[in-house]
């Protein structure tokens, strides 16, 4: 090969990287303010939206939970009660015969006979438990509220033709 093609390629072989640029530090500053000025506007947004949407499921659970003992309460031939017992985070059991009746044990519950409601939610008792009976009516009306993170209530309510609603 020719010494001159030869002195050509080591020219060219070089890298171009001198001519590149990069970030700046300013640039890089006023990214990341740009990015803490966003999070900063949807950082209560979120919170907000995470405490309802935490009521939210928590109230859709406790439905079928009370869809749950209603079933319970026809398919045993016997009243079904749903008391909210004490604790952190506070559960709830199903009490056959009665709101004094045993604790029913099974699918879901603990070896006491708990239920707890899947995210952490609070749950109280408005009044009275209610009160299944094996009609799929309810003897014994009741409210249980639950309560999402961000202090966001919700009722639910069984009434006495055992209907389960929320408002």
């Amino acid at each position: 090969m020719d010494r001159s093609k030869l002195e050509g390629l080591r020219v060219e072989a070089q890298p171009a990287a001198r001519h590149e640029r990069g970030f700046s530090m300013l640039e890089l500053i006023v990214v990341v303010a740009v990015m803490g000025i966003i999070f900063a506007i949807a950082l209560p947004q979120f919170l907000t939206y995470y405490g309802s949407a935490s009521a939210a499921a928590g109230v859709q659970e406790m439905r079928t939970a009370l869809y749950r003992a209603k079933q319970l309460a026809v398919t045993l031939r016997q009243s079904v009660c749903v008391t909210v017992t004490g604790g952190a985070p506070p559960t709830y059991q199903f009490r056959l015969g009665g709101c004094g009746g045993p604790v029913w044990v099974g699918d879901g519950t603990d070896a006491a006979g708990n239920f707890a409601l899947q995210n952490g939610v609070a749950l109280s008792n408005g009044g009275a438990s209610p009160i299944f009976t094996p009609l799929a009516t309810a003897s014994q009306a009741g409210t249980l509220t639950v309560t999402g993170h961000n202090g966001a209530a919700r009722v639910v309510t069984v009434t006495p033709s055992g209907r389960i609603t929320t408002p």
